[in-house]
């Protein structure tokens, strides 16, 4: 199943510029997005809350990325997400109440190309971000293996349902290692 393409535009374009901000004492239940041309055309309805599945020291405070994101895409493609609360209509013309949804995740660092993958879904472009440069020396390959192994493990955890994008992850591997 896919989004058509006019509202996968207006949902990437509205993700993309999505600014919004939060304590850094603790996660909110909501957060505050301002509303911009693109985030008025097709607003988020949720923010992730993205974090590591690697425990926290004692007395350190866990890092968390905000990613927004439609309920619809991540619906259609993540049999694995867990259940949504309900997101609310917008109150004010300028600002737009989403509520946070905390989710573990075993690569925080490549989570970002899976949720670019979701809302763009071109295996070429994301097979691009994977591969290392021509010329490339050891620690590039390294680091091009683990952002692959990252967004495999990211994909497996959230039961990700779309056979291009595992399509793509070993094709991006095969191809570092030529």
């Amino acid at each position: 199943w896919t989004v058509p393409d006019s509202s996968s535009c207006s949902m990437r374009a509205a993700v993309k510029s999505a600014c919004s901000s939060f304590p850094k004492s603790a996660l909110p239940a909501e957060v505050q997005i301002l509303v911009n041309d693109a985030v008025a055309l097709s607003p988020p309805t949720h923010m992730l809350a993205i974090h590591s599945d690697v425990p926290v020291p004692s007395g350190q405070k866990r890092q968390v990325a905000l990613f927004p994101m439609h309920d619809i895409v991540f619906g259609a493609h993540c049999a694995g997400l867990p259940a949504l609360p309900v997101s609310k209509p917008c109150t004010d013309a300028s600002i737009y109440a989403v509520p946070v949804v905390s989710l573990r995740v075993p690569s925080t660092e490549s989570f970002p190309l899976l949720h670019g993958y979701l809302y763009s879904r071109q295996p070429a472009a994301l097979l691009s971000t994977l591969l290392p440069p021509s010329g490339s020396d050891m620690m590039q390959q390294f680091a091009c293996a683990a952002r692959i192994h990252g967004l495999w493990r990211n994909a497996c955890a959230l039961a990700v349902v779309d056979e291009e994008l595992y399509d793509t992850t070993p094709k991006a591997a095969q191809k570092e290692w030529q």
